[in-house]
């Protein structure tokens, strides 16, 4: 959930209902990422591997009754050189998010429970003529509670990031996603960026955008072997309903922007860990039924959120 400037996000919906939304500064791809270093051998091969938690604390909804989150998930992947200075990559992850309604919210008892997503990605990244870096992130998720409908709760898209490097410590790029499935479209447009503006300060990229849209802005500062740092996200995901439900087959769907600071730090040559402390501001839940059309929503008032994640290098 804490699955970067001026992002829009544009949801073309069955009937052809469309919804804006302006994200602000909360909508930059991940430029450490999408930028490989100089000088990799052909044939290497780098891996890694991934454990998060996230906890998102009560929360009341204005329609009455009030929830709170856990998500834990996993995710593997693996990136190899090719000649040229060339990379490619695969990755599979997996994630819970549990959802504990007290009382009932929209209109149900719980509208929802465990929401499982899967996702398997592929990637390329390379020279882009003789001055810009291309990253191709194409996807397929799937999203939804464990009886619900394999089919009805895929996902699939891509990413697509152009970036250059204008002078030393100033990294901008522009990008664009696509996404479809769960009864609607999303595309956003975004910009790029990695800036060192200051010694030991740099403007920065934190996650991947995906099928939950834009991934966030980060200033970080490095000292005494932390990295420290502090920014915000928008997310916006999807997920199908169980068939033998309360709404059989529906769409549940979660919106909110956390704000974080984070510490990082090394834990010998190969792991680093990464803690969170924030809340989630803006948030509401949305019902649909199994065609998309809306049902109920409710805002949701400030949630406290933790979050650690432990990476693996090998």
């Amino acid at each position: 959930m804490i699955d970067h400037p001026f992002a829009c996000v544009f949801s073309f919906k069955r009937r052809c209902r469309s919804r804006l939304l302006i994200l602000g500064l909360l909508a930059i791809a991940p430029m450490a990422r999408s930028q490989p270093g100089a000088a990799v051998p052909a044939g290497t091969v780098a891996g890694t591997l991934t454990v998060d938690s996230v906890f998102q604390g009560g929360s009341d909804l204005d329609t009455g009754g009030s929830f709170q989150l856990q998500r834990y998930g996993i995710r593997a992947g693996a990136d190899v050189a090719l000649p040229g200075n060339r990379f490619l990559g695969a990755s599979v992850a997996w994630h819970r998010d549990d959802f504990e309604f007290d009382g009932t919210a929209l209109g149900l008892q719980p509208p929802w429970q465990e929401v499982d997503s899967l996702a398997l990605a592929l990637s390329y990244s390379g020279p882009l003529g003789r001055a810009w870096q291309l990253r191709l992130m194409p996807t397929i998720t799937a999203s939804g509670e464990t009886s619900a409908s394999l089919s009805d709760s895929l996902v699939y898209g891509g990413v697509g990031v152009a970036t250059r490097s204008f002078a030393p410590g100033l990294d901008l790029g522009f990008g664009l996603g696509l996404f479809s499935g769960l009864e609607e479209t999303r595309l956003f447009p975004f910009i790029a960026v990695r800036w060192e503006f200051a010694s030991g300060w740099v403007l920065q990229n934190p996650f991947r955008p995906g099928p939950a849209g834009p991934a966030g802005l980060e200033v970080a500062f490095s000292a005494g072997g932390w990295d420290l740092g502090v920014g915000g996200a928008w997310r916006s995901y999807r997920f199908r309903l169980a068939g033998d439900g309360a709404n059989p087959g529906g769409i549940g769907e979660y919106n909110g922007v956390p704000l974080f600071v984070r510490a990082s730090r090394s834990l010998g040559p190969s792991f680093n860990l990464d803690l969170y402390l924030g809340g989630t501001v803006g948030g509401s839940l949305e019902l649909e039924d199994a065609a998309g059309d809306g049902l109920a929503r409710s805002d949701f008032d400030f949630a406290p959120l933790a979050a650690i994640s432990v990476t693996g290098r090998f």
